[in-house]
């Protein structure tokens, strides 16, 4: 399965383009 969903794996998974931040919020890779 992929992890697309924002925040899904809680921080676990942000080797993907969206990086979930300490408070558990996606940010852009920008």
């Amino acid at each position: 399965m992929e992890a697309s969903s924002e925040g899904e794996s809680s921080g676990i998974s942000k080797s993907h383009s969206l990086r979930t931040s300490k408070s558990g919020e996606s940010i852009p890779f920008n």
